[in-house]
């Protein structure tokens, strides 16, 4: 870190002059040239001396080498009393003046460090004026808060330099009992840190968070390390044991509105990581309007390492409203990376908050997964707490390589899964799930999206791409899970189904089916008056858009577009939002004629597949019997390889083998293929793979 900068100084008057102050040094100016507790020179002298002089004061310090309060490296003064409140407008303490009197012998940080251990129940710095400035020491032993900013009247004061929590060396504990910096009582217009390297104040090590606010508004933080070390590699936490309750890195209490966490410059965001449990916490009413922008939450300062909270990146909820995080400026979003729990979480009662263009699970840079333990993103509430509803994913979130810790079946992780009855009215749409968007970074979820326990009513889509999920892209589950509306989704490589609904979830809504299908379009039958959406689909995916058409009142619809030579995958969406998976017709050029069928394909017909996937013959036995039956095998592209014939018919069941060659004999590759069974007046499809 570097240290004491004669420019840092013309920046942080120049703050203060643009914030409407014009801010003059020719006050007097009082100089703590003793680490004694008291007496005249210490620092509380100086400190009360100052709030009795009104105007422009300074305190700066000159301590010798030879005061017993140094060790070699800094000086460290134990208060034996608290501190004067700053109740005088325009202070500035500047701890970087012993380091230009007496010299940089900490290159670590500061030459000063403060200690409470001989002060009970107080905080280090109270705060009660305006355009005052702390710089330059480090903070720490006191049973309250390192520093308090509080009521109307404590405004556009500035801390920069400072260490709080953390020893003046930046690498061990020097614990406030409560927080590092607290703001509360309708305190405003403040600014914790800036943007040159000597500006950065570490809020590591205290008792519970490293900044707090509460009944606080328009506060700017930038540029901080909060819960590591000097170096932002190791972690040095706030809190002070593991997932310990009512602790966080930052926490924005009832009534703390319109702050501004980190900035969109690329240069003011905070790097939130090491904590024991929260990185950000914005919770309760009055929580309100808050932007985080830009900031590190769980991973290293060079982003490519987690470097843990102790649970969630983020949470936002129990009334908390109206939040931004992230945002559709270049470096406006976050990295919200490598926690112990989910990357964010949207907790209890919350409304209307938005998260957009942030990356959750991956470096930095979204190369490489650095994925949250649980999922990228969680919403879920209580009964006596509240639920999430009306909050909005999107657009733009890069959500990959999250569910790193082991899970059920009953419950695997996704990158963004909802719980709870109440978990209502939220909307994901524009994301990059599993994959980005130039197919560069390939980092799937157990699930892609999860919606389970009664959400409801939720809506995914439009434009988001799942992709690359070990189990489903869209997983709903359970028989109070409905209405969740899922709509021109595109989906990619998922390991089993594109949508899966189970247990009953979105009422397990039937999927569109054919009725007859030529070049110039589609017809078919669907729930009455219900949406039905067309995509390109290969292996129960939907790659492309094609179009929407809506049902008759009687379920009919029919949609001209070109059809294309590759095969379509459908979607239902009934009035109540309930959507269904997708149906997937196989490959227009297995038949260039247009195809009749029954109403639609025979849901009871079985088909078995033995062995799959197989590597030499693959034996496929169909619950139906029909002599004139026939078997067409297709490859992924939608490329007809081979007609097979039956080998064996007998009352219900009707036999057929497959080599793995094509129509001239010729092996074929390790590969999914299609199966066709055509009947008299049935259609049947099946779905094996070729393993060499």
């Amino acid at each position: 870190m570097a240290k004491y900068l004669e420019s840092g100084w013309i920046w942080s008057f120049c703050l203060l002059i643009g914030l409407g102050q014009t801010v003059t040094v020719n006050g007097e100016t009082f100089w703590v040239s003793t680490g004694m507790p008291s007496g005249r020179g210490s620092l509380a002298w100086a400190v009360e001396k100052s709030q009795e002089s009104i105007g422009a004061d300074t305190i700066r310090f000159d301590i010798p080498m030879d005061d017993t309060s140094f060790n070699g490296r800094v000086w460290t003064i134990y208060l034996n009393e608290p501190l004067a409140e700053i109740v005088d407008d325009s202070t500035l303490v500047d701890g970087f003046s012993q380091t230009k009197n007496q010299g940089n012998l900490n290159p670590s940080g500061p030459e000063i460090a403060i200690s409470g251990r001989n002060c009970e129940h107080t905080s280090g710095w109270v705060v009660r004026s305006a355009y005052n400035q702390i710089a330059g020491l480090a903070i720490g032993e006191f049973g309250e808060s390192g520093i308090l900013i509080i009521d109307e009247s404590a405004h556009h004061n500035v801390i920069v330099g400072c260490y709080v929590g953390i020893d003046a060396q930046g690498a061990e504990r020097f614990r406030n009992g409560h927080c590092g910096i607290e703001f509360r009582r309708n305190s405003w217009g403040n600014t914790v840190g800036g943007f040159l390297a000597e500006e950065c104040n570490i809020l590591s090590g205290n008792g519970c968070y490293g900044l707090r606010m509460e009944i606080s508004n328009n506060n700017v933080v930038i540029n901080n390390l909060i819960g590591t070390d000097v170096t932002g590699m190791m972690a040095v936490p706030n809190g002070d044991y593991f997932r310990q309750q009512n602790s966080a890195g930052v926490l924005l209490a009832g009534g703390a509105h319109h702050n501004v966490i980190g900035d969109t410059t690329g240069l003011g965001g905070n790097l939130i990581s090491g904590n024991n449990r929260t990185g950000i916490r914005i919770e309760w009413s009055g929580a309100d309007s808050n932007r985080v922008l830009g900031n590190f939450i769980g991973i290293d300062a060079e982003g490519n390492r987690a470097l843990p909270n102790g649970e969630a990146g983020l949470v936002v909820g129990r009334g908390a409203h109206g939040n931004q995080i992230g945002g559709a400026e270049k470096h406006a979003g976050n990295v919200i990376s490598g926690n112990y729990s989910s990357g964010v979480q949207f907790a209890r009662a919350g409304s209307g908050n938005v998260l957009i263009g942030n990356r959750i699970g991956t470096n930095s840079s979204g190369t490489q997964a650095i994925g949250n333990a649980h999922n990228g993103i969680y919403f879920y509430g209580s009964t006596k707490e509240g639920y999430p509803v009306g909050n909005v994913v999107g657009p733009g979130n890069l959500i990959c390589g999250n569910g790193t810790e082991p899970f059920s079946q009953h419950f695997p992780w996704a990158a963004i899964a909802f719980d709870s009855s109440g978990t209502a009215e939220n909307w994901v749409w524009g994301n990059y799930i599993g994959q980005d968007g130039t197919g560069e970074l390939i980092a799937g979820q157990p699930i892609g999206i999860l919606l389970r326990n009664g959400a409801n009513n939720n809506q995914i889509g439009p434009d988001n791409r799942i992709a690359h999920s070990e189990l489903d892209g869209i997983q709903v589950r359970h028989p109070q899970t409905l209405g969740n509306r899922l709509t021109r989704n595109l989906f990619f490589a998922n390991g089993n189904q594109a949508i899966n609904n189970v247990d009953g979830g979105n009422a397990e809504l039937d999927p569109p089916q054919i009725e007859s299908i030529d070049p110039q379009g589609i017809r078919g039958i669907a729930a009455p008056d219900a949406k039905v959406e067309i995509y390109t689909g290969d292996a129960g995916d939907a790659c492309v858009f094609l179009g929407a058409t809506k049902c008759d009142s009687a379920g009919w619809f029919e949609i001209r577009i070109a059809v294309p030579d590759s095969p379509l995958a459908l979607l239902a969406i009934d009035v109540s939002g309930n959507t269904s998976e997708l149906s997937v017709l196989l490959p227009t050029k297995v038949e260039p004629k247009t195809l009749h069928f029954t109403q639609g394909v025979q849901p009871d017909i079985r088909i078995l597949l033995s062995p799959n996937p197989f590597n030499q013959r693959l034996r496929i036995e169909v619950a139906a019997s029909a002599s004139a039956a026939h078997l067409d095998v297709v490859n992924g592209l939608g490329q007809f390889v081979r007609r097979c014939f039956p080998v064996q018919t007998q009352p219900g069941s009707t036999v057929f083998f497959w080599d793995g060659c094509d129509q001239r004999g010729a092996s074929l590759p390790s590969a999914p293929y299609f199966l066709r069974i055509q009947f008299l007046d049935r259609v049947a499809f099946g779905r094996c793979l070729l393993s060499r």
